[in-house]
């Protein structure tokens, strides 16, 4: 009897800066807001498994599980209406409230696969990469407002059985969330995307039988507003 298991997991790379504003003239007290996270690159999977049984009774399982959050916060509006109430705005001088923006990014992804053997060759891949970007420029005053984000995932799955019975089965599920509000003094932009992805294999037969399946899955979403 052979049994051979392996799992790898990329790294994840989890970014959160700010981002640098490319517009002309910008006021005291405008918000520039950038945020990202990728899991997986160009070279490697975010998320990877491989479960291999060769001949023999196995049985072999893999769970992965990725969560990524990331919230950014700026500025104080002065009251509950555009300017506040008089004693408000006198406090906040004659520019104003300032202007308020907040962004969210919530990744939940999760990867699992299964394969059972009698006397059969299994094979079970499961490759899952995603990534998100948000960025954000509200204006101080009446300034301009400006939002973009993109949102995307690709997964694929491969799964093999032949010679012996036996079965494998490859599941992912992914959920991933962008927002961002702003607002100043001229009023308010809101930009929200989410993917809600859900892909499922399986295979499975009887001694002298051959089965290959190949599943595939991408998703891509791109906002852009400008208000001025």
């Amino acid at each position: 009897m052979l049994r051979r298991v392996s799992l790898a997991i990329a790294a994840i790379l989890f970014l959160s800066s700010g981002a640098f504003a490319v517009y002309g003239d910008i006021l005291a007290g405008s918000i520039d807001q950038y945020q990202e996270f990728i899991v997986g690159d160009c070279t490697n999977s975010g998320i990877s498994t491989s479960l291999n049984l060769v001949h023999g009774d196995v049985f072999g399982s893999s769970l992965q599980h990725v969560w990524v959050e990331n919230t950014h916060v700026a500025g104080t509006p002065c009251g509950p209406g555009p300017c506040g109430s008089r004693r408000d705005r006198h406090q906040c001088g004659s520019t104003g409230c300032a202007p308020a923006a907040d962004q969210s990014q919530i990744a939940d992804i999760c990867q699992e696969a299964e394969a059972q053997g009698c006397c059969g060759v299994i094979s079970v891949n499961e490759f899952l990469d995603a990534s998100g970007t948000q960025s954000q420029f509200i204006g101080s005053g009446t300034g301009m407002k400006d939002q973009f984000q993109t949102v995307g995932l690709t997964a694929d799955q491969i799964l093999f059985r032949s010679d012996g019975a036996g079965q494998g089965e490859a599941m992912h599920h992914v959920w991933l969330n962008e927002e961002q509000n702003g607002t100043n003094s001229a009023g308010s932009v809101h930009e929200t995307s989410t993917v809600d992805a859900c892909q499922e294999s399986s295979v499975r037969g009887a001694a002298n039988s051959t089965a290959t399946l190949v599943n595939s899955l991408t998703v891509d979403t791109l906002q852009w507003q400008t208000t001025y």
